[in-house]
């Protein structure tokens, strides 16, 4: 039987990853937006999703959830690429995510 603690540690490990995928998703819909623009506000949404990236690939992370980081990359590269992908409409555990 799980202990409230352990319970607590998944909700926390769950949060960190969830935040860290939005994070990413909305650098990388960013680095496409501003793509023609380039410029500062390009290198700083370049930046964003490097620093992320490294997260996803670090040893920390692989602890945490046991998923190699270049899966998720790869899969959150897919999700932003969907037609009118928003990012913020994910990881909503209490909503109707069709309703958002």
């Amino acid at each position: 039987m799980e202990t409230v603690n352990e319970q607590g540690v998944k909700n926390l490990v769950f949060a960190i990853i969830a935040r860290a995928i939005i994070d990413y998703e909305k650098a990388l819909l960013n680095v496409e937006l501003t793509r023609g623009i380039g410029g500062f506000t390009h290198k700083m949404a370049k930046s964003r999703a490097s620093e992320i990236e490294k997260f996803f690939e670090s040893d920390f992370c692989y602890l945490m959830t046991e998923v190699d980081g270049d899966q998720i990359i790869y899969a959150c590269k897919q999700r932003v690429k969907t037609p009118n992908y928003n990012p913020d409409s994910r990881f909503h555990p209490y909503t109707n995510n069709k309703n958002l």
